[in-house]
């Protein structure tokens, strides 16, 4: 398939569509429309940063890399069917700050298909791949279509590294209506993903297509206008207002572009000029302002319509470099998860502790190390993907529930787990695989730690099964020791850390003792909604869960040295008090993720 017919087939329906929206924002605003920010649980889900990225620069087609028809070109030039240079695309997006490109595609056959296919089994560091459906492009039939997008969500949605928003896998659209009208797609959609468990965004030029689809975008990026504020905070009304009235969560996606100029390759043409770099500030300031979902970017490298920003002869890394500045204000972080509800739960605590704006001990880990689809009956096709941190395991098992709630992400019961041998693999309390209790040190060095008890000898006091309760010991001291097989002894000379219990939880039958509980209740700064804000800093449940055991004194050994510490365990996590610990990192918790992983996996 040529590209310049293809471009100049979208210019001319893009153009279209540009000149009605701008009449349409512009009779909304006279009747004075207030911006209205999307609020969530805990704030907003963090954004995506995507990428519209075309596969089609192939070097046995003479007109590629053209300069007749090219405003400018990349540096260096490339061919897209060097595998290599597709990793070096996603390596370079990802380093900037892109979470994912949404890849052009037309068919499950062909170049393009092929070359999606690359890029979504060699991408790395969390970058991910989405499709781009050119429906323009591809059997515009109604089962040419369901059978397409059924191959989409059968073949590449099951991949780790596709792109996922809020626990659901996302599909951009380019012109639904070369299909049919919205009763058409609504059929399409009962056929393909009833009931919602994926994300279909289209380009739109108002909210009409959120009947069917769960988010609109703007592939123009609204760089018709010189100053497209007031355009992103409209959509961004438009969509809070579709919720308010339907009550199903809606999706807005901004876009921003760093100019247009197709003059070289049609007559009269198209431009946006660049500025200099200043036209893509406004639109990324715009865009950000607007509160969106994600940002999309037109483009990576549509060199025929002059929107790229990957490298290029006349700006080198300038618009690169920029993404990476923009794309770190907007989301916090150029860290990457591969799942932005991820991000959320992750960011409300330990970006301040990753940027190094607090001194205290990190609550999930500095990222995440693995991640996988494991078996569970409750999730979308028996299984739900899992992200591993130091301290914990995320994960996300109901994708279709309110991603606001506070439990749509939730950490698993890996102590649980350890302590009882058995990995629960559903919520009915039979469904489960056997494995043996963990012969892992609770805490401290997982090896060369010999005093330490294991998770499968603190098992013998642990509440696994609704017993081994005890009475509520407010106010006693701390002083009960446990030996690495588990034995329990008790030692006065622990009464010098004046450690008491003062918190008594009912629904397992176990007291918390003093340094956990005040840590539980502390106070701090946090992330919130993209900014720092003073709050409670955990919520110990939905973190800790409740505790299945008393407290105990032991000796382990970190870093090779032994060292006087108190362990207690909690249903999800290893909570340890170390008196010779400076500030701030006298309570920590074990690295209950890698102990997890390392008993699992056996890596």
């Amino acid at each position: 398939m040529n590209p310049i017919k293809i471009s100049s087939f979208r210019r001319t329906m893009r153009l279209f569509a540009l000149i009605i929206a701008e009449i349409i924002v512009l009779s909304l605003f006279m009747f004075g429309q207030t911006p209205e920010a999307a609020q969530a649980y805990g704030g907003r889900t963090p954004g995506s940063v995507v990428a519209f990225y075309y596969p089609w620069y192939d070097q046995r087609d003479p007109k590629v890399w053209n300069r007749g028809l090219m405003s400018s070109l990349p540096s260096p030039i490339y061919d897209s069917r060097d595998a290599n240079a597709l990793r070096g695309h996603m390596d370079k997006a990802r380093a900037a700050g892109i979470d994912a490109f949404a890849v052009t595609w037309n068919g499950s056959t062909g170049d393009w298909a092929d070359r999606f296919k690359t890029m979504l089994n060699s991408a790395s560091g969390g970058f991910k791949l989405t499709v781009h459906y050119e429906t323009t492009l591809s059997d515009t039939s109604v089962n040419g279509t369901i059978n397409n997008l059924r191959f989409i969500r059968d073949n590449y949605m099951s991949s780790l590294n596709y792109l996922r928003y809020e626990g659901k896998p996302v599909l951009f659209f380019w012109r639904p209506d070369a299909v049919g009208d919205m009763s058409v797609w609504q059929n399409i959609r009962n056929q393909v993903d009833p009931n919602h468990e994926q994300l279909w965004s289209t380009d739109a030029i108002d909210t009409t297509p959120l009947s069917v689809f769960d988010g609109i975008h703007l592939f123009s990026a609204a760089k018709w206008d010189n100053n497209p504020v007031g355009k992103d905070q409209q959509f961004r009304n438009d969509v809070n207002n579709y919720q308010a009235r339907t009550g199903q969560r809606r999706y807005w996606l901004a876009g921003v572009t760093p100019g247009y100029d197709d003059r070289k390759l049609r007559s009269p043409g198209e431009f946006r000029d660049r500025e200099g770099g200043s036209y893509y500030q406004r639109s990324w300031q715009a865009a950000i302002s607007s509160t969106p979902d994600l940002i999309t970017i037109s483009t990576w490298n549509e060199w025929y319509e002059g929107s790229s920003i990957e490298p290029g002869e006349q700006w080198g890394n300038q618009y690169v470099d920029m993404t990476r500045q923009y794309a770190q204000q907007y989301k916090g972080t150029l860290k990457m998860f591969g799942e932005s509800s991820i991000m959320k739960v992750w960011s409300h605590t330990d970006l301040l502790v990753d940027n190094g704006a607090v001194p205290r001990t990190w609550l999930w880990g500095p990222e995440n190390f693995a991640m996988y689809r494991e078996p569970y009956n409750e999730g979308p096709g028996g299984s739900r993907i899992v992200y591993y941190f130091d301290k914990s395991r995320m994960e996300i098992t109901r994708p279709t529930t309110d991603p606001n709630g506070q439990w749509f992400v939730t950490n698993g019961l890996l102590v649980r787990e350890m302590m009882r041998g058995k990995i629960q693999v559903g919520d009915n309390p039979n469904a489960e695989q056997n494995k043996g209790a963990a012969n892992i040190p609770v805490a401290g060095d997982f090896q060369n730690n010999p005093n330490s008890p294991t998770f499968a000898s603190m098992a013998g006091v642990a509440s696994l099964a609704a017993d081994k309760r005890v009475d509520n010991k407010n106010g006693q001291l701390v002083l009960s020791t446990m030996a690495a097989n588990g034995q329990v002894g008790e030692n006065a000379g622990f009464t010098q850390y004046n450690v008491r219990y003062n918190a008594y939880v009912n629904e397992t039958g176990h007291n918390i003792a003093s340094p956990f509980w005040d840590f539980f209740q502390q106070s701090g700064p946090i992330w919130e909604n993209a900014r720092v804000t003073n709050a409670n800093v955990i919520d110990w449940v939905f973190a800790m869960g409740f505790p299945i055991s008393e407290a105990y004194w032991t000796t382990i050994k970190v870093g090779g040295k032994d060292m006087k510490v108190l362990v207690q365990a909690f249903e999800r996590r290893i909570m340890t008090f170390t008196p010779d610990n400076p500030d701030g990192f006298k309570v920590e918790m074990g690295n209950v993720g890698r102990q997890y992983h390392l008993w699992r996996y056996g890596k």
